[in-house]
């Protein structure tokens, strides 16, 4: 108790002293002070490097100006000069004295630096670093680089000298990283190095030169500093991890004791203290953060590398990091480091010298033979596999990690491996999805093992987190064609009967599989249903139902074809159905129309009263009644259910028919074009029921969402609003409810009592001359953007659009006036276009199939 009220009077326990406010604000002018001397010290130091321009030489005929843009970039003058250098190549005779004037004034810079002060630059940094002990392999071929400042003899030279190529240059020794891949991680590192965030301590002190530079010599060394001895890693690669618990455990520490034993390895080759192995640790992690920001893969290559050479166990967060980029970039395969070191010289391939000209020469007669590289397998490292398993063995396995898992596997050719995995997790657990389940059906399709696809893809198709996409059918459907069991008499594949499927092979097993697919998938796309032309002629070639199929490239159009079909001919083309008839003319089927079922439907009510109570709340801001909106809802469905009379077949959004043309200045809510529309609609045979919100029952309501206008009804608008309510024709949503969920579900209402179980659907030919389709139908403009993705799942919101959605157009009224009387409906399908099954009658009940 004394010591939290001493801690809230604010008193200092070492010093026992309070610091008053006066005293606090002190020591922010402190502070401030501080600040403004190293801006001050800094601004010094820009100043010396900004005298370094070219002055007049004896031999020079150039001289420039101290403006703006003349003036060399702070932190690198050599790099500066050289770009001038370039522009200037005339005029370049005698510069070697003022090269030896710059690293004459850099090694003064460096002399008089504070001792505890950070580097002013990374780059004047990294001139003052030293050479970090090589690796084992290293240390026999390290040969010193030939330096381009560095020249002997006397006399002017002129630019082709100085950029000579050496044919012979020095290979890069066995343990050197990729250069290409090199120079993108030095430059993401150099960002980390950079960073405030690094370069201070947790007491927002920075870190010393002495300190950093073991570090920072370290992660930007351009090969390794020693090998990483971590074998059972290696043999987790090859054999995978134990799916038993106890074994995994063991797996896990012998990981962790080689993890251990190689970090003090390290710490005792590079001499490096425990609290500089943490810095070291930091800058890693912050660069896994840094490619996950940028989606760079490449650079990961390097550093897990470097992780595995320093024994260094990231964190749970950091190995996220760098799992994400590696599942993200398509998972990394990396050449090995020893055949990275042994790549011929970039440029020439014998002896002596050539200028830059050279390069350019295309009578250079080079062997493109000698610069391959023969490969093998254990020439590649599979980083993504590594980085997964690491994960795995000492955190919980996520979706990631077992699918770079499973990828790692599927590589190797081990696809009963990647199923068992998949196997040993539960199905509602969230690590499985389909993108998890996709390289294993892919393996088994391409290798033609089909009994082994179905069987996973039974998996697939009953696990709850697994949505099936399109593509994945068209997959699976096309390795069992190019097979050849869909073909009359083949052998059944192995399997299919114990999986429930009734046949085993034939016309009966393609029923049965485009059956499931049409359950799921509105339409494919043109490139899949190439690659199912294709598939069909591979296994029919050579068959007289085949005679008129050649085979299509695979980016040419889907032939097109109207002609009647031969009774034992494979049809696999394009039609055009008739939408007079829905008869497809290749083979006499009849299309269907689809609409939603019983289950499907209570399904969308359901989702209705849901939808309507989150409405409702948002609107009212305080909410009088919990239940309220959604009694209001289902008040309106009983209504619907047992009102007596003729069942309505048309439901019009009135506030949508309402404000239809009536964006000018003059526009407003017209009930003239709602009384249009209910005419027009009677005049066809149909009984319409017009659905608008609350305020329009009023005389007097704002016009449209946001507007600050009233409008005041006419008489006219009044008596035809009040002669709807008369008729039963009109309905008036609850004030705070959405409309659009009354006219959706008065589309799907049973109206049991009016109806007295009569089909409301439309045949083609009706003797009352109304067009074909589902009733009751919606009449509306709406596109129904915000609610399509709440109902139901895209396909039977498809389904349901398609069928009971009718748009119109007509020409907007002023007041009670209109120009052109007319209107024009685009009428709901009365075929369903979607995927769907259908007889197709021949001439005999041998010939008679089904069309899909």
């Amino acid at each position: 108790m004394t010591l939290i009220l001493m801690m809230r009077r604010g008193i200092h326990l070492r010093g026992i002293r309070s610091f008053s406010s006066k005293q606090r604000s002190s020591r922010k002018q402190k502070a401030k002070l501080r600040q403004i001397r190293v801006g001050e010290r800094q601004e010094k130091l820009k100043a010396e490097l900004d005298e370094f321009r070219f002055e007049r030489q004896p031999t020079q005929k150039y001289t420039s100006s101290r403006t703006v843009e003349n003036r060399p970039r702070y932190g690198n003058p050599r790099s500066e000069l050289l770009s001038r250098m370039n522009q200037n190549s005339r005029y370049l005779k005698g510069f070697k004295p003022f090269f030896e004037e710059v690293d004459e004034h850099m090694a003064k810079m460096k002399n008089h630096k504070e001792k505890n002060s950070a580097p002013a630059s990374l780059a004047s940094f990294l001139a003052s670093l030293g050479d970090l002990p090589e690796s084992e392999n290293n240390q026999n071929e390290k040969q010193e680089q030939p330096s381009l400042w560095d020249s002997s003899g006397s006399g002017n030279q002129y630019i082709f000298d100085v950029f000579a190529i050496s044919k012979n240059q020095v290979s890069p020794a066995p343990n050197s990283f990729d250069d290409e891949i090199y120079e993108q991680y030095k430059s993401m590192m150099e960002e980390v190095i950079d960073n405030r965030s690094f370069n201070l301590r947790h007491t927002q002190k920075p870190l010393k030169e002495s300190y950093l530079k073991a570090i920072v010599g370290w992660l930007l060394k351009d090969s390794k500093v020693m090998d990483s001895k971590l074998s059972s890693l290696s043999e987790l690669m090859k054999d995978g991890l134990s799916l038993d618990d106890s074994i995994r455990g063991e797996q896990t520490r012998l990981l962790k004791s080689q993890l251990d034993e190689q970090a003090e390895a390290f710490l005792d080759r590079t001499k490096m203290t425990k609290d500089q192995y943490k810095t070291s640790v930091k800058a890693l992690r912050m660069l896994g953060h840094l490619c996950a920001k940028r989606a760079r893969g490449n650079v990961l290559d390097i550093a897990w590398e470097k992780i595995k050479e320093a024994g260094i166990v990231l964190d749970e967060q950091a190995l996220n990091n760098y799992l994400y980029v590696a599942s993200t970039t398509g998972g990394r395969w990396s050449l090995s480091l020893t055949k990275r070191g042994r790549k011929s010289p970039r440029f020439g391939d014998g002896a002596g010298h050539m200028s830059v000209l050279d390069i350019f020469d295309k009578r250079q007669d080079d062997d493109p033979e000698e610069d391959e590289i023969e490969e093998s397998e254990d020439d590649f490292v599979d980083v993504a596999g590594e980085i997964a398993t690491v994960h795995d063995l000492l955190y919980k396995p996520s979706e990631q990690s077992v699918g770079m898992r499973v990828k790692s596997l599927v590589a190797n050719g081990k696809g009963e491996e990647a199923e068992s995995l998949l196997n040993s997790f539960d199905d509602d657990n969230g690590v499985l999805r389909l993108r998890s389940y996709l390289p294993v059906l892919r393996l088994y399709c391409e290798s033609g093992k089909v009994g082994e696809a179905l069987r996973l893809f039974k998996k697939m198709h009953n696990t709850p987190t697994v949505v099936i996409e399109p593509e994945t059918y068209v997959q699976l459907i096309s390795a069992v064609a190019e097979n050849g069991y869909f073909v009359p008499g083949s052998a059944p594949v192995p399997g299919a009967e114990d999986l429930g499927y009734p046949v085993g092979s034939g016309p009966g097993l393609f029923d049965h599989l485009a059956s499931e697919m049409s359950d799921e998938v509105v339409e494919i796309t043109s490139a899949s249903s190439r690659r199912l032309y294709n598939a069909f002629l591979t296994s029919f070639r050579g068959t007289s139902a085949a005679r008129n199929l050649k085979e299509m490239h695979a980016l040419a159009p889907l032939p097109k074809t109207m002609d009647r079909a031969d009774e034992d001919e494979l049809v696999l083309n394009k039609v055009s159905v008739d939408s007079a008839s829905a008869l497809c003319p290749r083979t006499g089927a009849k299309l269907r129309l689809i609409g939603l079922e019983q289950d499907q439907r209570v399904k969308l009510y359901e989702s209705l009263l849901d939808m309507s109570q989150l409405r409702y709340d948002h609107n009212r801001g305080t909410v009088r009644d919990l239940d309220y909106a959604v009694s209001q809802l289902r008040n309106f469905a009983e209504m619907l259910d047992k009102r007596e009379g003729e069942p309505f077949t048309a439901i019009v959004d009135g506030a949508n028919v309402a404000y239809h043309m009536q964006n000018f200045e003059q526009g407003m809510f017209n009930f003239h074009q709602i009384k249009f529309m209910v005419d027009a609609l009677e005049r066809m045979n149909e009984n319409p029921l017009v659905i608008i919100p609350y305020k329009y029952s009023t005389k007097r309501f704002y016009v449209g969402t946001n507007s600050k206008e009233k409008q005041i009804l006419s008489k006219e608008e009044i008596q035809i609003r009040q002669t709807l309510r008369e008729r039963g024709q009109l309905y008036m949503v609850p004030a705070g409810c959405l409309d659009d969920y009354y006219w959706i579900l008065a589309s799907v209402s049973n109206q049991t009592v009016s109806r007295r179980g009569r089909d409301l659907k439309v045949e083609l030919g009706d003797a009352n001359g109304r067009w074909p389709g589902a009733r009751p139908m919606i009449i509306t403009n709406d596109n129904m953007r915000d609610h399509k993705l709440q109902m139901m799942e895209p396909r039977l919101f498809q389904r349901w659009y398609s069928c009971h959605i009718v748009n119109y157009h007509f020409t907007g009224f002023v007041g009670s006036e209109s120009v052109d009387r007319e209107i024009g409906f685009a009428t709901a399908d009365f075929f369903t276009r979607e995927i769907q099954g259908n007889e197709s009658p021949g001439v005999s009940i041998r010939s008679t199939g089904t069309a899909w």
